[in-house]
């Protein structure tokens, strides 16, 4: 149920009047919400692909009970429900698992977006309760639109926020993993020379997108770019597929 809410405040909607849905493009969390619904016993879902993301649509009476019971409001939600902050830890955990799962970044920096300020408020209270530190939060103003409320994780609590929440979204998963065992590793500094000779020893079993090489050589996707780049420009590697499908292949 703490999953649930979560995903309903991050990626669903709940209007007044009108069907419930959750949406989002990761198969994998689609069907661990729909095992999730199934605590409530059976009931009608169906998925729908309108445009580019799937949504999984479920009886309004699922988002009444859950208001009811939580005390949290689905339509413009505007807290986290109160029972949150006496839950149990590993009910924190997976409510805050299914924000991350939702609504977090790993790239650059392991990150959160929310709309709504007091949520975040409460979201970062929530972590800090798990002794996971955070950095303040950032509001970006968008013109005619609400703002998009920023909070980062330090680089130095990446294993502890691993441990402790993680990620269900496989990608994201796979993401901080390879952040850290590449903060980790003992040798930061190799010759240039050697790393593109081992992307081309890779290349040349088969093609392979950016992460995987990444993850091979124990790099970040930054780290790895201007190696990438440079064989590009020398011609040695060629570049298929565009933005986050790239695969890249001997010339």
């Amino acid at each position: 149920m703490y999953r649930i809410i979560a995903h309903i405040i991050a990626d669903g909607s709940a209007g007044r009047g009108k069907t419930p849905y959750y949406s989002n493009t990761c198969k994998e969390l689609r069907e661990q919400f729909k095992q999730d619904l199934q605590i409530f016993g059976e009931m009608k879902i169906y998925e729908r692909k309108p445009q580019v993301t799937e949504l999984i649509y479920f009886p309004k009476v699922v988002t009444d009970l859950l208001a009811h019971l939580f005390d949290v409001q689905f339509t413009y939600p505007n807290r986290v429900p109160k029972l949150m902050f006496i839950a149990k830890k590993e009910f924190k955990k997976v409510f805050l698992q299914a924000l991350f799962d939702d609504e977090g970044t790993i790239s650059v920096q392991l990150a959160l977006t929310i709309h709504n300020i007091k949520i975040m408020e409460e979201i970062k209270l929530l972590l800090n309760s798990l002794d996971i530190q955070t950095s303040k939060l950032f509001v970006h103003p968008y013109p005619n639109k609400t703002c998009k409320v920023y909070l980062y994780i330090p680089k130095n609590q990446y294993k502890k926020f691993q441990q402790e929440i993680g990620f269900s979204h496989p990608e994201k998963a796979e993401k901080l993993e390879l952040v850290i065992r590449t903060k980790n590793r003992e040798h930061r500094t190799r010759d240039p020379n050697y790393i593109e000779q081992e992307i081309l020893k890779i290349l040349e079993v088969g093609p392979s997108p950016t992460f995987d090489l990444a993850n091979e050589l124990m790099f970040t996707l930054n780290g790895i770019m201007p190696h990438l780049n440079r064989m590009l420009e020398e011609g040695l590697i060629i570049k298929k597929g565009h933005k986050n499908k790239v695969v890249w292949d001997v010339a």
